[in-house]
């Protein structure tokens, strides 16, 4: 019962009144959109960062480098472009309880953007990519009619994906503070099967379908305290949002969901002899705002090296269990069918190489050296920017 509070099928019993509104008023939440699924559905875009462990908030880069912090842009050339592709495992989930539980790659994760420098103090940016993106495999559902006696088999799903459109501005004030803000618009999309049962207890399987956007803007700064030291941080607010799914019949309004509040911090040291840079960060995601779960508390550290053309590197992240599992729903009974922390602990390895106006980036992202399980996740990251210097210079007179 529980596996299914976190993907939610319903099954709804229609009385006539309820068919006439058209309108059903759900007393729980919609929990595709529950942060427990966000631990899966992650396409960790940027591919620069990646490799270093998805570490630089406190780091001056391209349009990528806004997914940490707006107030990071910072290009040298007139104007730049951006593309990234994102792949990943598929896993399995539960199945010492289950079987055929799978959570599998949905809309690749892919990345397009462009930066544009308005002169030397200001800088502005567009970015479009698939932040998540799952397709969960469930496995069959029995469907009970109103005497509890199964009546058919539903095959589970959910499909959900969040787009973003960032718009992201940043202001040098003087060459050590930098400040930053991006407009964020995230689009969101979910499918899932649904059983709608009539009053003379017929049934009929219909698609459960949710399209809305929310607007998150985030704000950040970097402080450089000298050559080798900077700070950064970034922060976006939290939204609240009734989610409302069209079911072909009816329209199921859920009570509000919350997206959290999130901040990272992080720190950035540019070693004076030789061509390395060291950052650490600090993420926190204010998930505890639902009953069942605690805050995400996460770290980023990572080291890029540079040799001549090449950029090397090299990184480790935290994905920490975020559930209460100390939750029951009574002396004997555990909240959650699994009561075992899921921690995941990423290695990265990166490299990048400029060719002319081209930049090629490729990151490997693996949590299974350090904690291997069976929802042990692999990426592969790759990027093209390309910095087309002679278009926007000045033709001599």
């Amino acid at each position: 019962m529980r596996l299914f509070r976190c993907f939610l099928f319903v099954l709804l019993v229609l009385s006539p009144k309820l068919i006439i509104a058209f309108t059903f008023d759900s007393d729980d939440i919609n929990y595709a959109y529950h942060p427990f699924c966000d631990y899966y559905s992650e396409n960790f875009l940027g591919a620069d960062a990646a490799g270093r462990g998805y570490s630089g908030v406190a780091d001056m880069g391209g349009i990528e480098s806004t997914l940490l912090n707006p107030a990071s842009l910072h290009i040298e050339n007139k104007v730049q472009f951006y593309y990234e592709l994102g792949l990943k495992n598929n896993i399995g989930f539960l199945n010492e309880y289950y079987n055929n539980l799978e959570f599998s790659q949905y809309r690749k994760g892919t990345a397009y953007g462009l930066a544009y420098s308005i002169n030397e103090d200001y800088q502005i940016g567009l970015f479009f990519g698939k932040k998540h993106s799952i397709n969960a495999e469930l496995g069959p559902v029995i469907i009970y009619d109103y005497y509890y006696a199964p009546v058919d088999t539903l095959h589970g799903y959910l499909k959900k994906t969040c787009s973003t459109i960032n718009i992201p501005l940043s202001y040098r004030v003087n060459d050590n503070f930098q400040l930053g803000a991006s407009l964020n618009i995230e689009m969101y999309n979910s499918e899932q099967p649904l059983v709608l049962f009539d009053i003379y207890g017929n049934h009929q399987f219909v698609k459960s379908e949710a399209d809305f956007a929310l607007i998150r803007p985030v704000i950040g700064l970097i402080l450089s305290f000298n050559e080798n030291i900077s700070f950064g941080t970034s922060f976006q607010n939290s939204v609240r949002k009734n989610i409302i799914e069209d079911a072909t019949l009816i329209h199921i309004k859920y009570l509000e969901n919350t997206f959290p509040w999130e901040i990272k911090s992080g720190l950035k040291y540019r070693m004076q002899k030789v061509p390395l840079n060291l950052y650490i960060d600090f993420r926190h995601i204010h998930t505890s705002e639902y009953h069942d779960m605690n805050d995400r508390n996460d770290f980023f550290i990572g080291a890029d090296y540079k040799l001549k053309k090449y950029l090397l590197k090299l990184g480790y992240f935290s994905q920490n269990e975020y559930r209460d599992l100390s939750l029951k729903i009574s002396e004997e009974i555990d909240y959650w069918i699994d009561n075992k922390p899921h921690d995941r602990h990423f290695l990265t390895l990166g490299g990048s190489y400029t060719w002319k106006q081209l930049n090629f980036s490729l990151s490997y992202i693996d949590s299974r050296i350090l904690s291997p399980n069976e929802d042990s996740q692999r990426y592969f990251k790759f990027s093209i920017t390309f910095k087309p210097l002679k278009i926007f210079r000045q033709r001599k007179k």
